[in-house]
């Protein structure tokens, strides 16, 4: 889902069907089809993975206020914990940072069988607001931090 240039992974349009534009400013783009959102975040984050994009961009303090976070969550979105917890663990400062020498292909199943069921709650939402919510309630630092710890990535 990760890519280097934001043209190679934008979603393809399915029987002839148009995306809709939902939300755009300088680094994320939203679009909407019968599926759902796709989520073009940066040069970073290319998914339709709500909880996924909603972890990395709670990172940026600066996309706080924005008008995304009212946009209500489709009934049959879909979610991959792997993905979300990458991002909430760290993401890429921690599990590419030579410094650290930890590998999240080592980890992930650890992170996913200790937070899957919250990752899946973090869905319980009615818009993105709510999951981010749901997100800080239940998968915060302190608590990833901790687990973390416990099992030898920090």
């Amino acid at each position: 889902m990760y890519a280097n240039k934001r043209t190679n992974k934008r979603k393809e349009q399915k029987d002839g069907e148009t995306l809709r534009l939902v939300f755009q400013n300088n680094l994320i783009h939203i679009t909407e089809n019968r599926d759902g959102y796709f989520f073009e975040i940066g040069n970073k984050v290319f998914t339709e993975d709500i909880v996924e994009a909603v972890s990395y961009m709670m990172r940026n303090n600066t996309w706080r206020n924005e008008d995304l976070w009212q946009l209500e969550i489709p009934e049959n979105a879909a979610v991959d914990p792997v993905k979300s917890l990458y991002w909430l663990s760290g993401g890429d400062e921690i599990w590419k940072n030579p410094l650290y020498n930890v590998k999240w292909s080592e980890f992930s199943q650890k992170y996913v069988h200790e937070f899957s069921l919250d990752v899946e709650y973090a869905l319980d939402a009615t818009t993105l607001s709510d999951v981010r919510q749901n997100i800080i309630d239940s998968l915060n630092l302190d608590i990833l931090f901790e687990f973390g710890l416990k099992i030898g990535t920090m």
